[in-house]
């Protein structure tokens, strides 16, 4: 089935809102990037999302995305109103079927935890696909955003609705291509398989016996069109890796790194800009992280008799 879903955001005027159709059998988390998409969010923030009415009935669930423990943990302290429920459900899990069942049921979405950027989105319609549609769909968006940071900026307004309209659409279509691309299992197994050979052969390089993680290996990348700045991890004996920034925004990223600019552990996670192949021992892996090297026959070993993981940052990710 699919949900006609309206969703406005929160207390500005005149109004600021997208109609979406979308496969109800999507996630929240999936819900997530489209709502980034349309609202030209770059996902920057925390978000997360609290249904307010489900099958007809009120109701308080809140449903968050995973995060690492120390961010989860301070975003507790720092809002406790936050802990007064049940613990959240998680966005990666929780499919819209299971919170949306009646027309009118409704949920609060909230980017950027600290400002408070609410959206409120409500199910309209429960309506049969049609073939000729491609899902997700924007039916209709009125009026462009504002601008992310701070929110207080001027609203853009060279687009006038039916062009920010087909613009989303666009933008969805491509999302849906990536998506279609990345579910094909022979291929996905196939770089997977690849990537996890690169990364044997990077664990029995040891490049870390050789460079210090301040020397830093320039490399132009033709998929990207872009540099990548290498810093090799592994010389101070506590993390065994390969750290890739990209671009303009990877190198500056880089340099306050280095430089000690990042105060909390909070502010690198968002601000990197970067993905790092982390090489661990077999107890620290996660069971998930194991599990899925085991399923995919990798047969060598990390470090210690270990495992290799591979893990992107929240910042950016490759196609």
């Amino acid at each position: 089935m699919i949900f006609q879903l309206k969703i406005t955001l929160s207390h500005i005027k005149p109004p600021i809102w997208r109609r979406l159709l979308i496969d109800s059998e999507s996630t929240f988390e999936d819900l997530d990037e489209l709502i980034q998409m349309m609202f030209d969010w770059n996902d920057m923030h925390l978000h997360q999302f609290e249904m307010r009415k489900t099958n007809g009935q009120r109701t308080t669930t809140f449903i968050e995305p995973t995060t690492p423990d120390d961010v989860a943990d301070n975003f507790r302290i720092f809002f406790p109103q936050f802990n007064a429920f049940n613990p959240a459900l998680k966005t990666e899990n929780e499919r819209l079927k299971t919170h949306f069942k009646k027309e009118k049921d409704r949920c609060i979405y909230t980017y950027d935890l600290g400002e408070g950027w609410q959206h409120e989105i409500i199910l309209e319609k429960i309506v049969q696909p049609q073939p000729e549609i491609e899902y997700p769909y924007c039916l209709k968006a009125i009026r462009p955003a504002p601008g992310e940071d701070p929110f207080s900026e001027a609203i853009q307004d060279k687009l006038d609705n039916e062009a920010l309209r087909e613009m989303i659409n666009i933008q969805l279509a491509e999302h849906s291509n990536i998506l279609k691309e990345i579910a094909s299992e022979p291929a996905l197994q196939n770089k997977e398989a690849h990537l996890l050979d690169l990364a044997q052969t990077f664990n029995q390089l040891a490049l870390w016996e050789c460079l210090n993680d301040d020397q830093i290996i320039v490399i132009w990348v033709p998929t990207i069109q872009n540099y990548a700045y290498c810093s090799v991890l592994g010389a101070m004996k506590e993390e065994f890796g390969l750290a890739c920034y990209l671009g303009n925004d990877g190198l500056k990223a880089l340099y306050s790194t280095l430089n000690g600019e990042f105060h909390h552990h909070e502010a690198i996670l968002f601000e990197q800009r970067s993905i790092l192949l982390s090489l661990s021992d077999r107890d620290e892996l996660e069971r998930e992280d194991y599990e899925f090297i085991k399923a995919h026959n990798a047969s060598f070993h990390a470090r210690s008799n270990g495992l290799c993981s591979v893990a992107s940052s929240q910042a950016i990710t490759l196609g």
